[in-house]
């Protein structure tokens, strides 16, 4: 998990990794933008699902504050069949737009995450936490659409 506050009129670029991440923008409006993802605009307190191998360019237009949730790779057992759930169930059209709401209770938790001193052996297991949460307060319809860009990719 990653913290990163940013001034007004802001450009930057997020890290190129090898692993789907989570972009939670707490607070502020910025914009994504890359050769192969396109443009995207989100409003504070909305967030949206950035694939791999994806160069990012990222400008503020206020004052922003965001957070960054790697989300392959899950150790928890629930997660992984949650996941083969919907990759069986849900026949996905790859929608790199989907950009849902921060709901009250995944602020507050991202809130108090960005707090505290992430150790290592927090981090490992912390983007399982916050998928149990995102499975509990978003619909099976509302996940399918955000991780459609996983679920298409995924093998049986």
């Amino acid at each position: 998990m990653f913290y990163k506050e940013m001034k007004r009129g802001n450009v930057g670029r997020l890290d190129n990794m090898d692993k789907y991440r989570l972009f939670f923008l707490l607070e502020g409006k910025v914009y994504l933008s890359g050769k192969e993802y396109g443009i995207h605009i989100l409003q504070e307190k909305e967030f949206i699902l950035i694939p791999p191998n994806t160069d990012i360019q990222i400008g503020t237009f206020v004052p922003s504050r965001y957070a960054l949730v790697c989300c392959n790779n899950f150790r928890n057992f629930h997660n992984k069949e949650y996941l083969q759930e919907l990759h069986s169930s849900y026949k996905c059209h790859y929608s790199r737009k989907a950009i849902l709401p921060i709901r009250e209770k995944l602020g507050v938790l991202l809130n108090n995450f960005s707090v505290y001193s992430i150790t290592d052996y927090q981090f490992s297991t912390i983007h399982d936490t916050i998928f149990v949460i995102l499975r509990s307060l978003y619909t099976t319809e509302e996940m399918a659409s955000l991780l459609s860009p996983i679920l298409v990719n995924r093998k049986s």
